[in-house]
């Protein structure tokens, strides 16, 4: 199973390769994508909102979790909420913990400081980690299947700074990164332009 993501500044979106029949679907997780009863004509059902709720989580397991060499094998605890949860919790007042949106401080300002946790500055890079281990660990919920390789997208004007940016946040998951689309290209592909 082949899997392709692209991290949107406004949602982000799951697909893998159907061998089959020779074509892409959009994967949809229901626990944290856009519209999950698929009954706004306006809001694509598959996608996921690229907002970022990051937690707190103190249990033995997710502290075991965070440890590099099991990160790449099991995902243990809860290091954030993502997509429609971390919008619906942050409506009515945003916490310090929440980030609406990492994507373009994570092409040109990965170390800036964009969420308070109990005291501890993150960064949009620690961010985006989190946002991208939530991610997998709920693709592997919905699916059963843990991702180990990955296409991703890149908008045109991004530099090798981002890319290998996205580069390490995958691996850091047990992830290969096997290459980058540009996102027009992408975008071609999925309405079927040849």
């Amino acid at each position: 199973v082949h899997w392709a993501i692209d991290l949107g500044t406004t949602n982000c979106a799951v697909a893998r390769w159907d061998p089959v029949e020779q074509h892409a679907n959009l994967l949809r997780m229901p626990a944290i994508c856009r519209d999950p009863e698929g009954t706004d004509p306006l809001a694509a059902p598959g996608v996921i909102p690229s907002a970022t709720e990051v937690v707190d989580d103190t249990s033995l397991a997710a502290r075991v979790g965070r440890l590099p060499w099991v990160s790449h094998q099991v995902f243990w605890g809860r290091q954030a909420r993502i997509g429609r949860q971390a919008l619906e919790a942050n409506f009515a007042q945003p916490r310090p913990t929440f980030v609406e949106s990492f994507k373009p401080l994570l092409q040109h300002e990965a170390s800036r400081p964009i969420a308070n946790l109990a005291g501890r500055q993150l960064t949009a890079r620690d961010v985006a980690r989190r946002y991208v281990r939530e991610l997998l660990a709920e693709v592997q919920r919905e699916t059963g299947v843990r991702v180990r390789s990955i296409t991703l997208t890149a908008p045109v004007e991004a530099y090798e700074g981002y890319r290998a940016e996205l580069r390490a946040l995958f691996e850091a998951q047990g992830v290969r990164v096997e290459r980058f689309v540009d996102e027009p290209v992408a975008a071609a592909a999925g309405y079927g332009l040849s």
